[in-house]
């Protein structure tokens, strides 16, 4: 260590320039990481400073940007077709590094030639990112959670994260996610078991960084999507992620989750305000077209046992007292009135054999999400009366779906609402005049059935 500019500037003297010495420059580029990798070791972290000095004051190499791609370009496809992962694992390890080289080389080649080649770089970029979304989809026995995968991943969680915060090159970074998530999937279909995987997802979920709260890349995820075009590409490639890793999350990661919010409920609240505002969103917009039907029933269940989980932390952390948030409970609702009366669910309007199919698989979706607002109304307490009458009209609305079990489940929150406001102010005539008001609308409107009619008396 002692001579390592001495080392780095024959090292980098030795690059070949030219594309048909490809065999040399690999050889010069893995001694080149032999000494990168060794100041990843403790015991040598303190000469870490002198490359930085070396970076920014002594390295000329302008040209070796190129070989440097190249070769981890071609060390990255190699990672599906060769027992010999040592290399790769090592240059992984040092990938901050190499791109700072890479980087700085570019910037000397910039300066001299005024930008020259610019489009030329910037497509080998792109390979090598291609190249990571490959690698990083693999799920052969020569890639481990404990090898490339998973070092690759931190690797990309990392940049991915200040990409998207920065609104830089989406399209390419919604790919690369999308085939990191694609891997990971095929894993757990494979494995049949989703701790295979639990590392990778932790790093997409998990808003510590360096023992500090910031924003995870599934919430930076959820922002991209409220911010992006919603008839582009992109979009759709993003709201397939969010379901992708909403999926591959158990019990355990929402434990952590909520865990390493506890501290800073404000940052929590924030969180699920947007996740709620999404959920609303994808439910009630044309995300994917219309004849994409597994697509739909896929993220309308994901979407039902993610509610089910964030509804948790809704009740323990915004509900008691001065932590009480209206707003967030009315995000809550709404999303879950949309989520009942989105045209997808209504499986009347369905063949019996599609309806036969649908239930078969995912039980009637609608029951289920209309037990979980009567759950969450139950434990409002005090606090109900504050969304009387303003509930009244999408409760109501909820029980024109024909379904008799939804129906039994949300007619009795009127009740209640009456009782509530008959406790709190001595009568219940704003319950009564907003379910008179609303009723006369779905009458003139046609809507309602005799099963309703005949239900509703007899609640």
């Amino acid at each position: 260590m002692v001579f390592l500019q001495d080392i780095l500037d024959s090292l980098f003297s030795m690059f070949p320039t030219e594309e048909s010495n490809k065999q040399d420059a690999s050889v010069v580029f893995q001694a080149l990481v032999f000494v990168f990798s060794l100041l990843e070791e403790e015991k040598f972290s303190h000469f870490r400073p002198v490359i930085d000095t070396y970076i920014l004051n002594h390295f000329s190499a302008a040209l070796t940007h190129k070989a440097m791609l190249q070769c981890m370009t071609e060390l990255s496809n190699q990672v599906k077709s060769t027992d010999q992962q040592q290399p790769i694992l090592r240059s992984y390890r040092c990938l901050e590094i190499i791109f700072r080289f890479i980087v700085q080389s570019r910037l000397l080649f910039s300066r001299a030639t005024g930008g020259q080649e610019e489009e030329e770089f910037v497509q080998e970029l792109r390979d090598l990112f291609s190249a990571f979304s490959s690698a990083l989809c693999q799920t052969t026995d020569l890639i481990t959670p404990t090898q490339s995968r998973l070092i690759l991943m931190k690797m990309a969680v990392h940049h991915l994260r200040q990409q998207f915060e920065q609104k830089r090159e989406l399209d390419l970074c919604a790919d690369i996610l999308a085939s990191a998530l694609k891997g990971l999937q095929r894993e757990v279909n494979i494995t049949k078991c989703k701790e295979t995987v639990w590392f990778e997802v932790d790093l997409l979920v998990s808003p510590m960084v360096d023992s500090k709260v910031v924003p995870s890349l599934l919430d930076i995820i959820i922002q991209a999507i409220r911010t992006t075009d919603r008839k582009s590409a992109t979009s759709g490639q993003l709201v397939a992620a969010l379901i992708d890793i909403l999926r591959l999350m158990d019990d355990n990661h929402y434990k952590q989750l909520w865990e390493q919010y506890a501290d800073d409920l404000k940052t929590l609240r924030e969180f699920l305000l947007k996740v709620f505002v999404v959920f609303q969103e994808l439910v009630r917009g044309d995300v994917f077209p219309p004849d994409w039907m597994v697509m739909r029933m896929v993220t309308n269940s994901v979407i039902l046992t993610s509610v089910q989980e964030f509804s948790q932390s809704l009740l323990n952390n915004f509900i008691e007292g001065d932590e009480f948030d209206f707003q967030l409970w009315s995000v809550f609702f709404s999303a879950t009135v949309a989520f009942l009366t989105q045209p997808c669910l209504q499986m009347e309007a369905f063949s019996q054999q599609k309806r036969d199919k649908v239930t078969e698989r995912y039980n009637d979706m609608r029951v289920l999400m209309g037990f979980q607002i009567w759950n969450m109304w139950s434990n409002l307490s005090e606090h109900k009366i504050r969304f009387i009458p303003g509930m009244v009209g999408p409760f109501l609305e909820v029980t024109l779906v024909p379904e008799t079990e939804l129906r039994k489940a949300i007619l009795p929150i009127f009740f209640d609402m009456m009782d509530c406001e008959q406790r709190a102010r001595g009568n219940f005539k704003e319950v009564e005049s907003e379910l008179i008001d609303k009723l006369d609308i779905l009458v003139s409107e046609n809507k309602g059935d005799d099963e309703y009619r005949e239900l509703f008396k007899t609640m």
